[in-house]
């Protein structure tokens, strides 16, 4: 869900960083849109969050709703932030780390959710040892 809602406030954020379309669309929606592309970066950030994916770009969205309206500042910003948030929601997903797969199979393997068989074999693999 976070990787659609980056792609969607790229897109908003980069709209509104081209200088005079972008002026133009923020003033000429009262700041609705530009309000409305601020409570998107929080939603982004929350479900970031709870996916444990990049965060970078929402919390810039965030700074970008604020410092925004600035005219030169805004601009950059906006774009930058449109940039980071379509890299982040087109962009691969990344491997995870081996170790931190592994810390949550132990915690798993504590929690009664696997075997130790199951625990072993996934440690394995993941230590490309297989």
């Amino acid at each position: 869900m976070s990787k659609t809602l980056k792609i969607i406030s790229g897109c908003l954020e980069f709209l509104l960083g081209i200088p005079v379309l972008g002026f133009t669309i923020i003033w000429g929606t009262r700041l609705v849109l530009p309000g409305a592309v601020l409570i998107l970066h929080i939603i982004t950030l929350v479900f970031s969050i709870k996916e444990d994916t990049k965060k970078h770009g929402s919390i810039l969205g965030i700074v970008s709703g604020v410092v925004g309206l600035i005219p030169f500042v805004g601009w950059i910003i906006r774009l930058v932030t449109g940039i980071l948030l379509l890299v982040d929601g087109f962009g691969a997903k990344t491997e995870s780390d081996p170790n931190a797969e592994i810390i949550k199979l132990k915690n798993m393997l504590e929690a009664g959710v696997i075997t130790e068989e199951e625990f072993e074999q996934k440690k394995k693999q993941l230590l490309g040892l297989l």
